[in-house]
């Protein structure tokens, strides 16, 4: 796996599910295959976890039907009643790993960051000085006082005219009390 997906592998995990095929790629307590990883519907302990990393879903799929031990059923009243709930297929076929967010199940790199990315814009004053109201060129000085980007020179290099500071300086305590009016 890359290593830039191995600290976002959580994040997969959760937003994917197992589709049942032959269940052979599927181990049948850690991965989503049911709707929930049963580890997770029957609260059992993480230090466990690694005990049942082994056990797969065709295990317990005998002649098209669940077979679940009846030392599990006792542990585990509602684990036949659970895994009934998922048809084993007629045909065996491979497992499929099934992204949710999308309608094919495939996790694109498009997807990936379409999902990753914060959507919107995070900063309430971001909203103002980004309407109709405000010059583009206005909204762009306020932007950089914001982030402290005010220039101190011209792009010539020389030193920026007192007047025009105290023009910019005047506009923006404008912009400030109307920005203020609508927070």
């Amino acid at each position: 796996m890359w290593s830039g997906l191995k600290v976002h592998s959580h994040c997969i995990i959760d937003n994917s599910f197992w589709l049942l095929g032959d269940g052979k790629s599927i181990n049948f307590w850690l991965f989503d295959w049911s709707g929930v990883p049963l580890v997770n519907l029957f609260n059992i302990p993480p230090h466990i976890h690694q005990n049942l990393k082994s056990t797969t879903v065709n295990e317990y799929i005998v002649d098209y039907e669940w077979n679940i031990p009846d030392s599990l059923q006792e542990l585990y009243p509602t684990l036949l009643q659970h895994v009934n709930k998922v048809m084993i297929p007629a045909e065996f076929k491979e497992d499929q790993f099934i992204w949710k967010h999308t309608t094919s199940g495939d996790l694109s790199l498009k997807d990936a960051f379409s999902f990753s990315s914060i959507t919107g814009q995070q900063k309430h004053w971001a909203k103002i000085i980004r309407s109709t109201d405000m010059p583009p060129s206005k909204s762009f000085m306020f932007w950089r006082l914001i982030y402290r980007k005010m220039p101190v020179e011209t792009q010539s290099g020389a030193p920026v005219s007192e007047e025009l500071c105290t023009r910019n300086v005047l506009y923006l305590k404008k912009i400030l009390k109307v920005i203020i009016s609508f927070v």
